[in-house]
Parts: structure tokens; sequence; C-alpha cells
């Protein structure tokens, strides 16, 4: 098999920090603190361009009604949106360790912000820290429960560590919740043929670009299956492949000599 680490199918996890956000306390364990490693020392705090204090809007009066509006994903409270979209601006830029401690400290005043928990998550994620990022999407579905995305992220940091049963049950409540989404149906794919389920896998990728036909890992991830089930088809596998390559996946040199492809 095209593998990636741990045996998985190459490229199949391409593209998923962009699935998050577009850019996403049951006591000290619900306060859930950030890793010490992502607080700067004070000498580094202050040489940053633009202090946390600065971001701060002014402070407005919040009855219990509207703190319950911050257990939405989309919703920042007022104080904290210039925090909010500095953060998501460090994050975007690689600088996981300032925009994560920015995400915590919104999460120190309120939390329960679903945002800020379910991006930090996203930071602990790209940051390999998989148990931290589980811990931060459970305690989102505590007042989130119907939360597609988180379900979604759970999912794949249980794949990461390679708990696929549990990515299995947090995606497919995924699906229920969102059956429209393209990736998680991709990622859904990706566990399945980890698990065997080679016709699952299939039926995954093939509904995914049903979706989404410019997405181009699900035609990879289609390819693959069809390379390497028990009973490979290569005539769609080349077939497949090539629908990635245009729809702007990178080319892999295993998966080309395993199905004998040249783009010459």
């Amino acid at each position: 098999m095209a593998v990636g680490k741990n045996g998985r199918m190459g490229g199949a996890l391409l593209g998923v920090c962009c699935l998050f956000f577009g850019t996403v306390s049951v006591s000290d364990a619900q306060r859930l603190s950030i890793d010490p490693s992502l607080i700067p020392s004070e000498d580094e705090q202050a040489k940053e361009r633009d202090p946390f204090d600065e971001l701060l809007n002014e402070p407005v009066y919040e009855d219990e009604t509207l703190r319950k509006y911050y257990r939405t994903r989309s919703v920042v409270p007022h104080r904290y949106k210039r925090v909010a979209l500095r953060a998501n601006e460090l994050v975007s830029a690689g600088q996981l360790d300032q925009g994560g401690r920015y995400y915590q400290k919104i999460l120190d005043e309120y939390p329960d912000s679903l945002f800020a928990l379910s991006n930090l998550a996203v930071v602990q994620f790209r940051r390999g820290q998989f148990r931290q990022a589980i811990l931060l999407l459970e305690k989102a579905l505590v007042n989130a429960p119907d939360d597609a995305f988180v379900h979604s992220t759970l999912g794949i940091c249980h794949f990461e560590l390679g708990e696929l049963d549990l990515a299995v049950k947090a995606l497919n409540q995924s699906i229920t919740l969102d059956p429209g989404d393209a990736r998680t149906r991709n990622f859904m794919a990706i566990v399945s043929s980890e698990k065997g389920w080679w016709g699952a896998a299939e039926k995954e990728c093939l509904r995914a670009i049903e979706l989404d036909p410019e997405y181009s890992g699900g035609y990879y991830n289609l390819a693959n299956v069809y390379a390497y089930r028990p009973t490979p088809d290569v005539s769609l596998a080349r077939e497949y492949y090539k629908k990635a390559l245009k729809a702007g996946h990178p080319p892999n040199e295993e998966i080309e000599k395993k199905i004998n492809y040249s783009a010459k």
C-alpha cells in the first residue's frame, strides 16, 4: 500500500488541518490548562508585537443567557473578539504556541467556550498532542453533544493514536449529524481501510467525491482502495489516481509503482 506513517494510506491525512475552521474543567481536568511548553517566558512575552491586554475589548454586562451562546462554536465572547482573530491569524501562520496561549486565555474566563475549546484542540492536534486534544474535545461535547465537527475531530485524534474502534464511533456520530461533510466521509474511508473494511472504504470515498467533486483526497484514497484491496482493480486505481492528480493531489511514487502509472 502507498502508506504514510504507521502504515496508513499515503497522503490520507493530507489537509486534515485545513479542515479545522478554515484556518477549527471537572476539577483540574475541567479547567484544562494548556501544556506548560505553550506558555512563553516573561522575556518572550515582553517582546510580543501585540500584547494580549491591548487586544481586549471593553467588558460588557453578560447574564447567563448570553454566556450560554458561547457554547456555540462560531460565537466568541465580545471581550475576546480581537484576541480570537489574532489567535486564528497566528495559528494560520504556523505560530501554534502563541495562538494556543491566546485560546487558553479565553478558556480561563470562559471555560465552556466551544470556539476556544475546539480551536485549542486543533492546536494540540497539530502539535501531535492527540491525548490533550481529545480531553479538550470531550469537554466541548459536554455542552455541544450535537457538534459534528467536534465528533469528526475526535475521531481523527483517536485514529492517530491507533484507537480505530473509537475513531469509527466518533466519525459515525459526525456523519449522522452532518451527512454532507465530504472530509469526514474521507476520514471514515481511511479508518475503514485500516480495519480491512474495503467495501465500506470504497463507499465512503465515492460519497466524499460525490459531495465534493474537487476533493483530491477522496480520489486519491479511492485509488488506494482499488490498488491495495485483496482483489485489486488496477484500471480503476489508475483512473482515480489520475483524477486525484488533476484535482491537485501531489504525486506518490509508491502507488505509481504499484499500479504501473506514468505521467509521461
